[in-house]
C-alpha cells in the first residue's frame, strides 16, 4: 500500500466558529511499509489524488478529494477535539488502518487508537501525561527535627482529571525506607496529601508514617512512589541529590 507523503486539510470541518489552529501529523508504525508524516495544515481542506497516490498525473477535478478530518465522537455541535474521546477519518487516502498501528499529534499531544469505527475512521483519545507528582518537600522544619516529626512531610499532588487509587502504594527515600498507603486510599483530581514522619490521625489531605526518627534527608534525597506492581511513577530529587 501506498502512503501519502503529505496532506492538508482542514482538521475541524463544521466547526467555524473554532478560531484555533491545531498541527495535525500521523505516520504508521507497520515497519514493513515506508513511513509518512504528512503535515495537516488548517488553512487548506484537500489535496488532489495525484499528492495521496504518489502519481504524477493530474487528477480529475470531479473525482472525490481524499482528506483527513478529525470531528468529536459525540453529536454534540458544541463538541470540540479536546474531549476524551474524537473521531479521525482517512477519506480517500490509501492506508490500510486494519494493518498498522497509527500515531496521530494534534498540538503536539500524543493519540492513542480507542476502537477501529470502519475501514477509514479511528476512535482515537489523547495520552494523559503522568499525573502524579511532588509539589513540595519539607525535610527540614523548624527545630530539633526528631522533636517535630509531624512537620516533616512530602507533598504528592494529583494533576490527572480522574480519582488515583493508591492502594498498594508505597513511598520510599534513596535509603530505603518505606511508607505504605493505607487501604483504599484514593487521591482525588487536584487533590493533595502530604505524607508526614511523624504520629498522627490519617485524613484525606494528611497521612503519617508514625516514625520516631527523621527519614528524610535535609541536605538531599530523592524521592520514589511505587505503584502495586512495584513499577517506579514518580522520582523526585531534591537538594544535593540526582
Amino acid at each position: 500500500m501506498s502512503h501519502p507523503a503529505s496532506t492538508s486539510p482542514d482538521p475541524y470541518p463544521d466547526q467555524s466558529s473554532d478560531s484555533s489552529s491545531s498541527d495535525i501529523s500521523t505516520h504508521s508504525s507497520d515497519s514493513s511499509q515506508p513511513q509518512a508524516s504528512p503535515s495537516i495544515a488548517p488553512d487548506q481542506s484537500s489535496v488532489s489524488s495525484s499528492e495521496s497516490s504518489g502519481s504524477t498525473g493530474s487528477s480529475d477535478s470531479s473525482d472525490p478529494q481524499p482528506y483527513v478530518s478529525v470531528e468529536p465522537s459525540s453529536a454534540s455541535s458544541e463538541s470540540s477535539v479536546d474531549e476524551k474521546t474524537f473521531k479521525v477519518n482517512f477519506n480517500g487516502l490509501e492506508f490500510q488502518l486494519y494493518s498498522a498501528d497509527v500515531e496521530l499529534l494534534i498540538n503536539g499531544k500524543e493519540t492513542e487508537i480507542v476502537d477501529y469505527l470502519d475501514a477509514d475512521t479511528l476512535l482515537m483519545k489523547f495520552v494523559e501525561e503522568p499525573s502524579l507528582v511532588v509539589s513540595a518537600v519539607n525535610a527540614n522544619p523548624p527545630g530539633s527535627d526528631r522533636l517535630n516529626l509531624t512537620e516533616e512531610w512530602v507533598e504528592i499532588t494529583n494533576n490527572g482529571s480522574v480519582s488515583l487509587n493508591m492502594n498498594g502504594w508505597s513511598l520510599n527515600d534513596q535509603a530505603g525506607y518505606n511508607y505504605d498507603f493505607p487501604l483504599g486510599y484514593a487521591l482525588a483530581p487536584s487533590g493533595v496529601v502530604r505524607v508526614r514522619t511523624g504520629i498522627g490521625q490519617n485524613t484525606q489531605t494528611d497521612l503519617y508514617w508514625g516514625r520516631r526518627a527523621p527519614v528524610w534527608n535535609n541536605t538531599g534525597d530523592v524521592i520514589f512512589i511505587t505503584d502495586g506492581n512495584g513499577e517506579v511513577i514518580v522520582r523526585h530529587a531534591y537538594g544535593n541529590a540526582s
